[in-house]
């Protein structure tokens, strides 16, 4: 990644999480979202340890990369990705990617 740690492509940008973001991700959880990939309704508690994990595996080469997904320009939160490389039952080199819109 680029030293500011974003990557855009002028329409969108990946850049990591803030606890900032925690009120607009958590809005945007559904009940597919809460069930696939929160394993239950998140809470700003737990939103907020979930953007703290990912910022400490990010800072210590962690096998969590997180990010959210921003509209270019505007910066406006539309989503999130995330690679885990350490995904229980999964082999050695293989990542467990999620995302949301």
């Amino acid at each position: 990644m680029p030293a500011t740690n974003e990557l855009s492509d002028g329409v969108v940008t990946l850049r990591p999480m803030t606890p900032a973001d925690a009120e607009v991700h958590l809005a945007g959880e559904d009940e597919p979202t809460a069930r696939f990939l929160s394993g239950g309704r998140s809470t700003m508690e737990t939103v907020l340890a979930w953007i703290e994990r990912n910022r400490v595996s990010r800072e210590t080469s962690g096998p969590v990369r997180s990010f959210g997904i921003c509209l270019a320009g505007t910066g406006t939160l539309v989503g999130m990705v995330e690679a885990n490389t350490a995904t229980p039952g999964f082999h050695p080199g293989v990542a467990n990617i999620s995302y949301g819109l």
